[in-house]
C-alpha cells in the first residue's frame, strides 16, 4: 500500500466549505475502506466520508473560519485505512479553513475582507529555511515572528519544511509565496516590517 502524507485543501462555497483529501493510500482488496473523519477544535465529529477511492471530499457546513493572527481556528482531518473493520493505518493534517485573495489594486482580502498585512521576508538562508531543521527551532522562530507583530511571511516554499508551514497555520500568520507575480503583489500590499 502507498502510504504518502495526507493533503488536504478547502474551498468556500457560500455557507459550507468542501474539503479535498489525498490519502495517498490504494485499497489492494475490496476489504479495504477509508475513513475520513473532520474534528473540530472541541474534538467533536463535525463531518466524516467513507470510501474505497484515495481521493475524498467531505462537506462542511457553516465551517469556523481561519481568520489569521485574531483566530487562527484549526480542524483535525483524520484518515484511517481499514480493512475488515480493523484500522491497518492512520494519519492526520491539520488545516484552517479560509478564502484568501489578492486584487492587483485593491489588495488582501482574508475571508471576504480587505486585510492590511505587516510582513517579513525569511531569508533563504535562515533556520526556517533548512528542511531538517528541528521542531523546537522553528517554533522559535515562528514565536519572534508573531511577538514582532508580523502577520504574513514571503518564503520560497521548496526550502521549508512542512512542520514550519503548520506552525505559521497554528498561530495565524499567512504565508506567501515568493514568486515574480506574487513578490509584485507583496511589495504593493504589504508593510515590511523588522524583527526586534
Amino acid at each position: 500500500m502507498k502510504n504518502n502524507r495526507l493533503e488536504v485543501s478547502s474551498v468556500l462555497q457560500g455557507d459550507h466549505a468542501v474539503l479535498s483529501i489525498e490519502t495517498g493510500w490504494t485499497a489492494n482488496t475490496s476489504n479495504h475502506m477509508i475513513e475520513v473523519r473532520l474534528f473540530d477544535d472541541e474534538n467533536r465529529i463535525v463531518s466524516s466520508v467513507c470510501s474505497a477511492s484515495p481521493k475524498l471530499s467531505l462537506t462542511l457546513e457553516r465551517p469556523n473560519l481561519w481568520n489569521g493572527i485574531d483566530d487562527p481556528y484549526l480542524y483535525i482531518v483524520e484518515a484511517r485505512l481499514v480493512e475488515g473493520g480493523n484500522v491497518i493505518a492512520a494519519k492526520e493534517a491539520t488545516i484552517g479553513i479560509k478564502d484568501l485573495s489578492f486584487h492587483p489594486d485593491l489588495g488582501v482580502f482574508l475571508n471576504g475582507q480587505p486585510t492590511a498585512l505587516k510582513g517579513l521576508k525569511l531569508p533563504a538562508d535562515g533556520k526556517t529555511a533548512d528542511k531538517e531543521a528541528n521542531f523546537e527551532d522553528l517554533a522559535q522562530v515562528v514565536d519572534q515572528l508573531h511577538a514582532s507583530g508580523v502577520q504574513a511571511v514571503l518564503v520560497n516554499f521548496n526550502q521549508h519544511s512542512q512542520d514550519f508551514f503548520d506552525l505559521c497555520e497554528e498561530t495565524g500568520l499567512i504565508v506567501w509565496p515568493d514568486t515574480k507575480e506574487s513578490l509584485e503583489q507583496w511589495s504593493k500590499h504589504v508593510l515590511e516590517i523588522s524583527m526586534s
